[in-house]
């Protein structure tokens, strides 16, 4: 049987189960519907609206019967077994007034020509702070490599002795 967390209830809802003032619902009925964090599935809110409906209300304990305010868990679980098509509905259709039509996403999207893409990938940015001699790049393969930083015309071969400039004046220097 569905029984709300043991924090949350008392013995005044137990009692009202075993007078009949409320009932319970057997876990194989019990339909699990995911909703979401929205404004408008606040329980406090919704709760006030259900306890006027009484197919959902013998289920839920009162405000006397909870020690806590009410599980969000188990509300829903609640009237998700009860009135599952409408709870569905109002999930769907909060996404969709949230969400939009996939349609309209797509309109939104930047599109670019190939000739700006290739000008975007043909290099990597280099900052104008950067002095590290290498720079990560993505291999064809698409995972992170490195490579050595490209030296300016005159000053060596690209090699990590020469990165330091054509004086040779970076921490190693020659012991000749």
């Amino acid at each position: 049987m569905l029984l709300p967390p043991k924090d949350f209830y008392n013995v005044n809802f137990l009692r009202a189960v075993l007078c009949g003032e409320k009932k319970l619902i057997a876990r194989e009925h019990v339909v699990d519907t995911k909703v979401p964090r929205y404004e408008e599935f606040a329980v406090k809110t919704l709760l006030q609206q259900f306890r006027g409906v009484p197919e959902v209300n013998i289920h839920l304990p009162e405000d006397h019967q909870l020690s806590r305010d009410m599980p969000r868990e188990f509300f829903f679980l609640i009237v998700g077994t009860v009135w599952k098509d409408w709870l569905k509905a109002q999930v769907k259709h909060a996404h969709e007034t949230r969400c939009g039509d996939t349609t309209r996403q797509n309109d939104s999207k930047i599109h670019v020509t190939p000739e700006m893409l290739a000008m975007l990938q043909d290099g990597a940015f280099r900052s104008g702070k950067d002095t590290g001699s290498n720079l990560r790049t993505k291999g064809a393969d698409g995972l992170p490599t490195q490579r050595r930083r490209e030296t300016c015309e005159g000053e060596g071969d690209g090699t990590e002795e020469s990165a330091t400039g054509a004086s040779g004046t970076g921490s190693r220097q020659s012991t000749t």
